[in-house]
């Protein structure tokens, strides 16, 4: 007696995928996003957008913006503080009261009580403002140097010690700076006064302002970074970093009273939401800058130019 087997189901074969050719339109669609890319200038953008965000600019901007808000707290307590120790004489407060009050009517007696307060009160604002300033700014270098450390790789982090005595020099030369620019701001009004030259101090001062800015650019890329680009790397980019945040701050300067008058119902939240918008792109573009930086660092080594470590990234 036999026994059947079971009959074996032959599977059919597979069918051959079927090669997907380019259409017309999308060969000429592709060659020409080629041809464009190829193009130096955007091929330098590519990169630079492509560094950036390897080193998440777009997170530590926002970073960045908030750690700033957090920081100016304390220094208008601490502007309060001083205001304080320079009205204490009541003709000299009386005087700065009257010209607030020319401002704003309504609130004469709320001015008053607030001078008073603010000068009975300047010890401990001044102690207090200085002390926040100092933990506040120096959380904002440690931020600062953490993500100048991601963008210019080839050296190790900084302890947290050093970042906070780096941070606390920081406030220091911020403060230097600001007392500095009182002065000559004073000086130049009481120039111009004598010599009636408006026009020329309305048409200096821009100047001034985006030199000032493109110095302060180029420093935080060569000083902060634990392996910076030399100052010819750093250069054009600090430039056109300091002339986009210039521009932008002069642009906000425009549009801030129309974005504040739309929100004018949220009262102060308009104003720190039109700061942290300004504050983000201003810090976008300061990063944007340090990555173009960055690669200028990396063909500078590439050629033997530099004495900085080398850096993985390449064309």
């Amino acid at each position: 007696m036999t026994v059947d087997e079971p009959e074996v189901e032959e599977q059919a074969p597979a069918p051959t995928p079927v090669a997907q050719t380019q259409t017309g339109w999308q060969k000429t669609l592709d060659d020409t996003i080629a041809k464009v890319l190829a193009i130096p200038i955007v091929h330098t953008v590519m990169r630079i957008l492509d560094t950036a965000g390897q080193a998440g600019a777009g997170l530590f901007s926002a970073a960045l913006a908030f750690s700033t808000l957090f920081a100016l707290f304390p220094l208008m307590l601490l502007m309060a503080g001083i205001l304080g120790w320079v009205i204490d004489d009541p003709v000299q407060r009386q005087a700065l009261l009257q010209q607030l009050i020319s401002y704003f009517p309504p609130i004469e007696q709320l001015l008053s009580d607030s001078l008073d307060t603010i000068v009975t009160q300047r010890s401990a604002l001044t102690i207090i403002g200085v002390v926040g300033l100092i933990w506040g700014a120096s959380g904002f270098y440690l931020a600062l140097d953490e993500v100048m450390r991601r963008l210019f790789t080839g050296a190790s982090p900084r302890d947290f010690i050093q970042g906070r005595l780096r941070g606390i020099l920081m406030v220091v030369v911020l403060i230097a700076l600001m007392v500095g620019t009182l002065v000559i701001t004073s000086v130049v009004s009481i120039v111009t006064g004598i010599t009636g030259q408006d026009q020329l101090l309305r048409l200096l001062t821009p100047i001034v302002a985006l030199a000032v800015l493109i110095v302060v650019v180029l420093a935080i890329y060569l000083l902060i970074p634990a392996a910076p680009p030399s100052w010819r790397a750093a250069l054009p980019a600090a430039i056109l970093a300091g002339l986009g945040i210039g521009l932008l701050t002069q642009l906000f300067g425009i549009l801030t009273p129309w974005l504040v008058g739309g929100l004018l119902a949220f009262g102060v939240i308009a104003t720190v939401f039109a700061a942290l918008i300004w504050l983000n792109f201003s810090y976008q573009i300061l990063l944007y800058g340090a990555a173009w930086a960055r690669i200028r660092r990396d063909a500078e080594i590439r050629r033997g130019e530099s004495k900085s470590a080398a850096t993985p990234y390449a064309d």
